[in-house]
């Protein structure tokens, strides 16, 4: 019988308070042997947005496994527990246990998560999978649908009509059907959404992850993340 190796990472993350109600990232410990992890890609975050320790975690599981290669021995378990303090005061933890086969295929439906963030049912949207989703902000419904591109590749399609007093004018682009996380989708939908309603668009909705989006820039593909331009909340 083989005995499954578990491996225990605890990783602890220093921050500072900022007077607008975010905090600076200063310090990420491995505490087995008080080494320092550098940067992991998020160097500010949001302590209001229940979402913050698992947008931590997902930086903190990519610099182990990209700087540290952290995750060699293909019959391990890792646990990996994330404090995230400022000083002696706990703001969040998180936890997160994985192989490094489950790593490697660590991917998320598209159209699972969407219906995390508020898409809905909706029968109207042609779509290979029935039915369609669609949120409404109020002044833009979004309808998606998974179907094939013009270059015969799967996708999903979203596609809606700003109405505003001064214009009215069609949305459309394109997402993947897979995503690397929560947070990588929202940075998408964030992107797209703003470089094609403008950026003045303003939900009459409510949408915590348009805000939350906005911060998520480094998750863009390469590509994108040039053009990235959101006008900050006043």
């Amino acid at each position: 019988m083989s005995v499954t190796n578990s491996i225990e990472i605890p990783i602890r993350i220093e921050c500072n308070p900022n007077v607008d109600g975010t905090w600076d990232v200063v310090d990420v410990i491995d505490i087995r042997d008080k080494s320092f992890l550098g940067g992991i890609g998020v160097y500010e975050f949001d302590g209001d947005t229940p979402v913050f320790p698992e947008r931590l975690m997902d930086a903190v599981i990519k610099t182990l496994d990209e700087k540290a290669d952290a995750f060699k021995d293909a019959a391990a378990i890792y646990h990996i527990d994330l404090v995230i303090c400022d000083g002696g005061e706990e703001l969040g933890t998180a936890s997160r246990s994985f192989s490094k086969r489950q790593l490697a295929l660590r991917t998320l439906i598209t159209w699972d998560v969407m219906q995390t963030l508020g898409f809905g049912p909706d029968e109207k949207p042609i779509s290979d999978v029935t039915p369609g989703y669609s949120i409404d902000f109020g002044n833009l419904q979004l309808r998606a649908g998974q179907m094939l591109n013009g270059r015969f590749v799967k996708i999903v399609s979203v596609s809606g009509v700003l109405t505003t007093a001064q214009r009215i004018s069609e949305i459309h682009f394109e997402l993947p059907l897979t995503v690397a996380s929560r947070e990588h989708l929202v940075a998408l939908l964030t992107f797209f959404l703003y470089k094609k309603a403008g950026l003045d668009f303003e939900p009459l909705f409510d949408t915590d992850w348009l805000e939350e989006g906005k911060t998520l820039v480094h998750l863009l593909p390469d590509e994108l993340r040039p053009y990235a331009r959101y006008k900050t909340a006043s």
